[in-house]
């Protein structure tokens, strides 16, 4: 499975001149155990741009980012069963690959944060200070500086070495952002990050989406529609573990090619 892929394997409109591929899947299948989820799977995601991936519920969106950073094989019986994903060109799974370096790359936020049973500071060091030898005031610096980003310094200056469960799910989420982003990551996948919000968390997330897209990848599920309008460059839909269409998201939302993007962006299904 080391083969790279070309720059000509196009996948948006051909009008569109597109940025450089971050990600790049090919003719991928995948599945659960005897059960095949995604089927032929062929999709780009640009550098610095936000991709959003809907489509309704069991679709296989979640298992299509799982494959992304090698976090379905975690799953006894999953995996990919052929087909290729390529990061700046490269195979990550070819068998010389590093799966731990892979997920180090390509950070994951999930729907429901997960936090350590720790404080603050060390949830945001915990992975990246297995990359780095960092002394103590060091450490604190640089979970500042992450917490920083995602708008949580300040609000949590008094704060730092509390337990992180006592925080809002809002602020979780962004301490779950902060974690990922502390580990150096080129790109970030995001499981509809905002589903278990309130509106003004959500408002607070999709702010710190664009910002970041600025620096990272960003390529996110979501269920909500006007989200993936507000926020995407691009959007794929996808049904039955297929995508039916891929392009610039204006194009999937003024000027759809299939029926059924049409339909699912109406709610006429899903």
């Amino acid at each position: 499975m080391d083969k790279k892929i070309s720059s000509s394997d196009k996948v948006f409109s051909a009008s569109h001149v597109a940025p450089s591929p971050a990600l790049s899947l090919n003719k991928l299948n995948a599945g659960y155990k005897e059960r095949q989820v995604l089927f032929n799977i062929n999709a780009v995601f640009y550098k610095n741009k936000i991709t959003s991936i809907l489509g309704p519920s069991g679709c296989g969106k979640s298992t299509l980012i799982s494959v992304c950073n090698r976090t379905l094989e975690l799953i006894p019986g999953a995996g990919v069963i052929s087909g290729n994903v390529f990061l700046n060109g490269n195979d990550i799974y070819d068998t010389a690959a590093s799966a731990q370096l892979i997920r180090k790359k390509i950070g994951i936020i999930f729907q429901h944060p997960i936090t350590f049973p720790a404080s603050i500071v060390e949830n945001v060091l915990f992975g990246a200070v297995y990359h780095q030898k960092l002394t103590r005031q060091e450490r604190l610096d640089y979970a500042r500086h992450h917490l920083g980003i995602v708008g949580l310094e300040t609000e949590l200056i008094n704060r730092l070495h509390e337990p992180a469960h006592k925080l809002s799910g809002g602020q979780r989420q962004r301490l779950c952002l902060a974690r990922t982003l502390a580990n150096q990551p080129e790109i970030i996948l995001m499981d509809e990050p905002c589903s278990a919000l309130d509106p003004s968390a959500m408002r607070h997330i999709e702010e710190l989406i664009k910002t970041l897209s600025k620096t990272y990848t960003i390529i996110i599920v979501t269920h909500n529609i006007a989200q993936a309008r507000r926020i995407s460059d691009y959007t794929i839909v996808m049904t039955n573990g297929r995508i039916i269409e891929q392009d610039q998201t204006t194009k999937i939302f003024e000027k759809p090619k299939r029926k059924q993007t049409h339909e699912f962006i109406e709610g006429l299904i899903g």
